[in-house]
């Protein structure tokens, strides 16, 4: 089916942008970052679409990663407000999901860094409710993961997501907090 061949495809974009410069010029030059936001978008909320929304959102955070690429290609995942808004609608769509979630905050706050980029978002209302939505979702999730937790017995694995959970919850308050300056 297309999703198997979109899965395969996206897949393979993840691991290439993250161990390729060549690679990783190639996904840019070619047009790849559209079609990943246009996937984003076209997502739900089955299995095997959280699967695709996993390596859509790894792919643009390898490729925004300071570490990696020296912000080379943060101008080519930047392509506008729509893209803040595409990546904070897939955030509450998937906020059950780590996988997903966590990678979305990472490239938000980085394409966000900026206070031009900032000023963008904050001219534009919607957006701006989409990201404060995904704000309180991943708070909510944060706080009942916390609730789950003090009635059961965690165990290391546990610990590490509450607090894998919480500061990305924090990261995206952070977030939203600097668009109210």
């Amino acid at each position: 089916s297309s999703v198997t061949v979109c899965l395969k495809a996206i897949s393979a974009l993840e691991v290439a942008s993250e161990h390729s410069i060549v690679c990783a010029i190639q996904i840019v030059q070619q047009g790849a970052i559209p079609v990943i936001y246009r996937v984003l978008g076209q997502c739900n909320r089955s299995i095997t679409s959280q699967e695709l929304q996993k390596h859509a959102v790894r792919t643009l955070a390898n490729l925004c990663n300071p570490s990696t690429y020296a912000s080379r290609f943060l101008a080519d995942v930047w392509t506008g407000v729509d893209c803040v808004a595409c990546l904070a609608d897939t955030a509450v769509a998937a906020s059950e999901n780590p996988e997903v979630f966590e990678p979305i905050v990472k490239v938000l706050c980085t394409l966000l860094a900026a206070d031009s980029r900032l000023q963008m978002i904050a001219k534009h209302a919607e957006t701006q409710q989409k990201l404060k939505l995904a704000a309180s979702t991943l708070e909510r999730r944060q706080k009942r993961v916390l609730g789950n937790a003090s009635t059961l017995n965690v165990k290391a694995d546990g610990q590490k997501m509450i607090k894998r959970t919480g500061a990305a919850a924090e990261r995206m308050a952070a977030l939203v907090a600097k668009l109210k300056q």
